[in-house]
């Protein structure tokens, strides 16, 4: 990375070779800051010219195959203008509408920021619920958490530690479409592909776990991360 220049590759740090794609098209790729968490360095996406980045190699945790596969997602990022409505932090939807996604079997999961400049989590559920916290704002570090729990189907939203919303109807989508976005949202039709609801946030992490962590393992990825970017201290995340 250069610092203020395009981002020309994300790796994976798990081990797995989940690299992230990055977009051809250079006006298309987002921006290596630094000193944005602390001294740490953040992925600037600026909520235009379709800024996005292509995840790999975990399109199958989110959509209902068959196999009791539970996930965790977290997220550690800063957003830069929580007013714009509707921003796609991370996401498997392939939707022109980001209000609509509770509705469709297909749509899976999404994480970001709503209208009213909330955290949110959406995904179908029978009654339509969406994982709601709290009110964001500009320039502050939070650490967003989607735990699902396949059996159960219940949806888990943490903000920096607390426990913020639990949706137990949550219903994987049954169709696998393709590997999650990350600062936007796609549709794909005749006319190609179209990019929607963009991000206009700082990302340091994204971690995703092929589990539905415990308390204790939940707690200890929030400590690392607290103690990796010096922050403050957050409440014990707990399931209930």
């Amino acid at each position: 990375f250069v610092a203020d220049g395009d981002v020309t590759a994300w790796l994976d740090e798990s081990g797995n070779d989940n690299d992230c794609a990055v977009p051809s098209t250079a006006a298309r790729r987002p921006h290596y800051k630094e000193n944005v968490f602390g001294t740490k360095p953040a992925i600037l996406f600026t909520g235009s010219a379709d800024e996005h980045l292509d995840t790999t190699g975990i399109n199958t945790l989110f959509t209902d195959d068959g196999t009791d596969s539970d996930y965790t997602v977290i997220i550690m990022f800063k957003p830069t203008v929580v007013a714009t409505d509707n921003q796609a932090i991370f996401g498997q939807y392939s939707s022109t509408n980001w209000a609509a996604t509770a509705s469709g079997d297909s749509n899976v999961l999404a994480m970001g920021i709503d209208a009213d400049s909330k955290s949110t989590i959406l995904g179908k559920s029978t009654t339509g619920d969406v994982a709601l916290g709290d009110t964001l704002v500009n320039d502050t570090s939070y650490i967003m958490v989607a735990r699902h729990e396949y059996a159960t189907t219940t949806m888990r939203h943490f903000l920096n530690g607390a426990l913020k919303s639990t949706v137990t109807d949550w219903i994987r989508g049954n169709t696998q479409i393709t590997h999650p976005k990350i600062g936007l949202m796609y549709t794909s039709g005749r006319g190609g592909t179209t990019y929607t609801n963009e991000a206009t946030v700082n990302i340091a992490e994204i971690i995703v776990y092929n589990s539905a962590l415990s308390e204790q393992n939940l707690k200890h990825v929030q400590n690392y991360l607290l103690d990796k970017y010096s922050l403050g201290k957050m409440p014990t995340p707990r399931l209930g």
